[in-house]
């Protein structure tokens, strides 16, 4: 028997999906081309796994926030992570709802919105209504056919040099915003790191 049959012209090609999930025609992160495999998970585009975070990064003067979107399937939770700091005090702020494992891992959590454009919602004290300001230098780890195929447990994509404009409210004290520096991240896979170290930084007094 011919173990490795050929075409008169030559070796039988290979075949690659042209797609690795359905295309969302509202969504134009996944407008993707039609020449080669669309990447499970870019931008913003849920890739619906185990674990999935969505959040941005901002600071000022005053303070800096971080707000998580974050999905656990196994756990069948969503969970809006709101993490800030003013005036040299720290806190956390949690609103965690129940959900359906079978839903896509994008959408409202508590009220909050969280997309690549912009972003509102209110934890605790805290409040935020945000409008943010993409640039297209992208960070993406591992490397495509990696990511693509989900060989490793996780995955993530992250813009770290966008900006934002808008309010956000802590513990009484609005602050506005003006195109201030900040960076916005997907990440996803099977299980987290058991532990981490995570550090960002873009609005430094010197370039």
């Amino acid at each position: 028997m011919n173990e490795n049959p050929q075409r008169a012209d030559g070796p039988t090609p290979h075949r690659y999906p042209r797609r690795l999930w359905p295309i969302n025609p509202a969504d134009p992160v996944s407008q993707l081309s039609e020449r080669r495999p669309t990447l499970a998970g870019t931008g913003w585009a849920p890739a619906n796994s185990t674990i999935e975070y969505r959040f941005f990064r901002v600071s000022w003067p005053e303070g800096a926030l971080l707000v998580d979107f974050i999905w656990r399937r196994r756990a069948a939770s969503a969970e809006v992570r709101v993490s800030c700091f003013q005036n040299g005090g720290a806190a956390v702020h949690r609103s965690v709802e129940e959900r359906e494992p079978g839903l896509p891992n994008t959408g409202p959590i508590g009220g909050c919105r969280l997309d690549q454009h912009a972003s509102t919602g209110s934890v605790g004290p805290v409040w935020w209504d945000l409008r943010f300001h993409p640039d297209p230098r992208e960070f993406s780890v591992p490397p495509g056919p990696l990511r693509w195929s989900g060989a490793l447990d996780l995955s993530l994509v992250s813009r770290p040099a966008c900006a934002i404009t808008g309010r956000i409210g802590i513990a009484g004290v609005e602050y506005r915003l003006t195109e201030q520096p900040a960076m916005t991240c997907h990440y996803w896979g099977r299980n987290l790191p058991p532990q981490w170290v995570w550090l960002s930084g873009n609005d430094f007094d010197r370039p």
